[in-house]
């Protein structure tokens, strides 16, 4: 502590100091030196010793030590991650460590794909579909924060994943074969589920309709793909390959050998004719 003696030619400048306790306590050295003992106020007195008994009181908070924030993290209420145009959502700050000597935060917002306002307890309000960015900062001057994305939605559910899938798993389609494709498209109360059919032609060729219904044009590979058509672009991609027809059998013709034949005469006694012995052959 300081103290400023008047008249600057006073005889005898020399002070006596002390501490008067209040809802708090103090001590002081008599060179003025205060040291804080427990929260409250206390009044330091400076009292001249030239006998005049002139004198000056200041009164002066003990606080306890400071105990900065260290993490903040960022909750909604319920857990949600999206907030409808219009609609509120609750946002709460938990700041670490408990025994901080300044809980509050300050809440602010970043507009990205979307808009919403932020009150001063953490209330976001909605204005316009897209993401935005909400921040909670340490108010102890720690600069310690935390920020969450958060939805705003206008009641809208987009795709957020398809699935193909081919009638029995096939990955092969012959030349000019038809092969049926379907889209599981999620999630299940999707606003839009429809898709749109397309394939990349790669190695092979082939051609689908609007139903999902693909045709096999040239040998090789090609990708069938199902894009969600409510403006996410989520779509997904199937392989497939597209094999030449196979060439069945339309007839078939038995020779034999040389056109060798197999002849078996009999005669009496059930022997082989020796006339004939000389024309036995086999035939396959």
């Amino acid at each position: 502590m300081q103290a400023t003696v008047l008249p600057a030619e006073a005889t005898n400048k020399e002070l006596s100091w002390s501490v008067i306790q209040g809802s708090g306590t103090a001590t002081i050295s008599q060179g003025g030196l205060l040291r804080g003992g427990s929260p409250g106020e206390v009044q330091v007195v400076a009292t001249a010793q030239d006998g005049s008994g002139t004198a000056d009181t200041l009164t002066v908070p003990v606080l306890d030590p400071l105990v900065p924030v260290s993490s903040i993290s960022i909750s909604t209420q319920g857990g949600a991650g999206s907030v409808m145009v219009g609609e509120s959502l609750q946002c709460f700050a938990t700041v670490s460590p408990a025994e901080a000597s300044n809980q509050s935060v300050i809440w602010s917002l970043i507009n990205l794909s979307g808009t919403a306002s932020i009150s001063t307890n953490g209330l976001v309000t909605g204005l316009t579909p897209g993401n935005v960015q909400v921040i909670a900062t340490a108010e102890d001057g720690s600069q310690v924060a935390d920020t969450i994305t958060l939805s705003i939605s206008d009641g809208f559910i987009y795709v957020t994943d398809i699935v193909i899938s081919s009638a029995g798993g096939a990955t092969e389609v012959f030349v000019g074969a038809e092969l049926q494709f379907s889209a599981t498209v999620l999630p299940v109360d999707a606003t839009d589920p429809e898709v749109v059919w397309s394939v990349i032609q790669d190695a092979g060729t082939a051609s689908i309709n609007t139903l999902g219904r693909l045709t096999g044009g040239n040998p090789g590979g090609v990708r069938v793909v199902a894009t969600a058509t409510d403006g996410s672009a989520v779509a997904d991609t199937f392989s497939l390959t597209v094999v030449p027809p196979a060439i069945p059998v339309t007839s078939i013709v038995i020779s034999s050998a040389g056109g060798a034949f197999l002849t078996v005469t009999t005669s009496i006694g059930f022997g082989f004719s020796p006339l004939n012995s000389s024309v036995l052959s086999k035939s396959t």
